[in-house]
């Protein structure tokens, strides 16, 4: 895999992330992104992981055929994204 491929995913994910949280009366939220390639193609069947390293809290989603993903009803606080595809290198952020 070309190195600028890798580049280009990573930034294309990572402009296309929208942290969502809900701070009325809750403090859960979501997060919603696009994985796509350099392109601006979206890739289908991404596996999509965030991970709460101070809960240990995992949940996994995988991206539709738009490559849309949506994590939703997640406490608030800071989460690791792990996005995977076959032929992509594995971004984390």
């Amino acid at each position: 895999m070309r190195l600028s491929t890798i580049t280009a995913l990573t930034r294309v994910l990572l402009l296309n992330i929208l942290i969502a949280a809900t701070w009325a009366q809750t403090t859960q939220g979501g997060i919603v992104g696009t994985v796509q390639d350099q392109k601006g193609d979206a890739i289908a069947g991404a596996k999509v992981t965030v991970i709460n390293a101070a809960t240990g809290l995992q949940r996994d989603v995988t991206s539709a055929d738009n490559g849309i993903f949506r994590v939703i009803a997640i406490p608030g606080g800071m989460y690791e994204l792990r996005a995977e595809a076959p032929g992509f290198a594995t971004l984390v952020a």
